[in-house]
């Protein structure tokens, strides 16, 4: 999921278009209370702009108290608890890159950030990247003759990812960026 949101990032045109809140179904709304509201903010985060995700769910999601406390629990859950989310890892590095990309952001109730950096604390983020991030994972049910194109239309949209804010990604996924 983790690597569909940074794939998604790239595709501008489909912003307006774009809709996954199970809550709201029916009304082209996100709902902004529900764990899949909270995942998708979560995973869309590291790679877009503020500007985007406030034109896509209306409000910025960090704000939202309910949000945080369903992000920590996306993050420290023992397994993954809803079927229309991220794994835990996915949702672990989702945070620490998104606290990465975003030091400043603090807040005035609990969950705090204090509170969401323990929820992503003892995750390896280079294990991480690797996993979700630096991996083609199968099995899938892509044709034998698309899963070469695919697999390297997806690289090139990582290295497009890494070269934009490198400062946030691991040394191991940056020199890819690097080589490309």
């Amino acid at each position: 999921d983790l690597r569909l949101a940074e794939i998604f990032s790239h595709h501008p045109q489909y912003f307006p278009a774009f809709f996954s809140c199970n809550v709201a179904m029916g009304t082209d709304k996100w709902c902004n209370r529900c764990h899949k509201c909270a995942f998708t903010y979560l995973a869309l985060y590291p790679f877009m702009q503020l500007t985007d995700l406030d034109a896509i769910f209306g409000e910025r999601l960090f704000e939202v108290t309910d949000i945080r406390r369903q992000v920590i629990e996306l993050a420290t859950a023992k397994i993954k608890p809803w079927e229309c989310v991220g794994t835990v890892e996915e949702s672990q590095l989702a945070l620490a890159i998104t606290l990465r990309k975003s030091p400043q952001m603090n807040f005035a109730e609990a969950p705090r950030r204090a509170d969401l950096e323990r929820a992503c604390a003892g995750l390896d983020i280079d294990a991480a990247c690797s996993n979700t991030l630096g991996t083609f994972l199968g099995p899938h049910n892509l044709p034998d003759f698309l899963e070469g194109k695919v697999q390297n239309y997806s690289e090139q949209l990582l290295t497009t990812t890494l070269q934009r804010d490198p400062e946030l990604w691991p040394a191991s996924l940056r020199q890819r960026a690097l080589a490309a």
